[in-house]
């Protein structure tokens, strides 16, 4: 090799050197930053992490954190006086948190639970004139805390506190608009109460609110004992049993049927309820309560048009003593139905957008009341004829309405909904006095509401 080639051959041996040792001068500075402060500060952001992250307890069982906010502006009007309230829309549910899971026992058996709370500052069901939070303190109330036990082929048995089986039956629908009007009317604005016609300020509220009109019969949560089956070609069958001596049972069918979905229920249900009267005949101061609810709801797919019926009847069975101290015949039946028919389109990007009209009418839900507060309420010459606190005055019937429209725009890329609605009530009561003689009552205000929210669920 001539010289000029061992000065090449050198070269390339010292390029190379020198390159293995900045690569090693580097990794090690590297090494060196990540062993430093560089590994401090990662290990105190995994530790945050960490104590922001929701754990379960064992690798069994799986934990799920989901849940919803669902605030509103509540603009109101009674006749003489109107406001504007920031609230929680409790309509299919207020502000919630829920931890939920399930374990697989074995290929047939699953285990699971619920544990669910509302949270609200001010329910929309509860704020009235006087109080815009309707006396409420923000808190986190439980609304469901059960443990299920289910079998693929034998259905699933739930215990603890929990919706009874005619939970939901009086509310099928397929609008897409339930957020903001469905059959149970009183969860908007069901706290207010009603105003004389042209009495203006608190003289004149009266002792009676627009829930006391109208209710649409549906259940409630109780520590029961409740079965599901199995579904069987859209069939299911729902029974609970539990506190305070109540019983029901349900069947639901829902079903796409070509181009038409179908949702439908109906519950029967027996309980033992506290009493809206004065004394009642029974020690326990209660009333046996038979109650028959259902409700039908159709959607077309192609047309995106949409309807929804509810109706339902409950018997007060007892008789009752009055507040003269008379036994008399059991309360009327209450009673009452609700129509809602809408058209759900995709006319942007954003989402479905849903609209609907509603109808609903409500009757003797405040029928044979003894209770001296409501008929000194509605009663506009007390001393004269009911002389005092009501005595020889009974609500002989009450009568209530509902009518109302609104929209619903669904945002897809961010599970949320904006909606609003408008709604008119109209409400009036009968009384007679002790020989059975109509007496004036006072003349009932309209009430309307206007409800403009969104929900977005995580």
């Amino acid at each position: 090799m001539n010289l000029l080639g061992r000065i090449r051959s050198f070269g390339r041996l010292a390029f190379g050197a020198a390159a293995l040792f900045l690569a090693g001068q580097i990794t090690g500075a590297q090494a060196a930053d990540l062993g430093g402060d560089c590994c401090a500060d990662l290990e105190e952001r995994v530790a945050e992490l960490e104590a922001t992250t929701v754990r379960k307890g064992n690798r069994k069982v799986t934990l799920t954190l989901s849940g919803q906010v669902n605030r509103a502006l509540l603009f109101w009007d009674d006749g003489e006086e109107s406001d504007v309230y920031s609230v929680d829309n409790s309509q299919t549910s207020l502000s919630q948190f829920r931890f939920e899971g399930d374990a697989t026992i074995n290929p047939r058996w699953s285990a699971g639970y619920l544990l669910e709370y509302d949270v609200s500052s001010a329910d929309v069901s509860g704020v009235n004139q006087v109080q815009a939070n309707g006396g409420q303190a923000l808190a986190a109330v439980l609304s469901d805390a059960s443990i299920w036990l289910a079998h693929e082929n034998l259905g699933q048995l739930t215990w603890g506190f929990t919706a009874n089986a005619s939970d939901g039956v009086p509310e099928m629908d397929l609008s897409g608009t339930d957020i903001v009007a469905y059959s149970a009317v009183a969860d908007l604005a069901g706290g207010f109460f009603v105003r004389q016609a042209g009495v203006p300020g608190n003289a004149g509220l009266l002792g009676v609110t627009i829930g006391n009109f109208m209710d649409n019969l549906g259940g409630d949560s109780f520590d029961i004992l409740r079965y599901d089956s199995p579904d069987l070609a859209g069939f299911a069958i729902a029974a609970s049993w539990g506190e305070n001596d109540q019983w029901d049972v349900a069947l639901t069918f829902e079903k796409a049927l070509n181009s038409i979905s179908v949702a439908a229920a109906i519950a029967y249900g027996e309980a033992q309820a506290e009493t809206n009267f004065t004394v009642a005949t029974r020690a326990d101061d209660e009333v046996d309560q038979n109650t028959l609810s259902g409700s039908i709801a159709l959607f077309h797919a192609p047309s995106g048009l949409n309807i929804a019926f509810a109706a339902g009847q409950r018997e007060l069975d007892n008789r009752f003593r009055d507040n003269r101290g008379i036994v008399t015949t059991r309360a009327d039946d209450q009673h009452y139905y609700y129509l809602k028919g809408g058209l759900r389109r995709r006319v942007n990007d954003l989402g479905e957008t849903a609209f609907y009209g509603e109808y609903g009418h409500y009757n003797d839900f405040l029928s044979n009341d003894a209770d001296a507060d409501t008929v000194n309420a509605l009663d506009l010459d007390a001393a004269a004829v009911c002389a005092a606190a009501g005595q020889g005055c009974l609500v002989s019937g009450s009568e209530a309405s509902i009518w109302g429209f609104g929209v619903v725009q669904y945002i897809d890329a961010a599970a949320m909904q904006l909606y609003a609605g408008f709604r008119h009530h109209e409400m009036e009561a009968d009384l007679v006095d002790v020989a059975g003689t109509a007496i004036p009552s006072a003349a009932l205000d309209d009430f309307q509401t206007v409800l403009v929210g969104g929900r977005i669920e995580f």
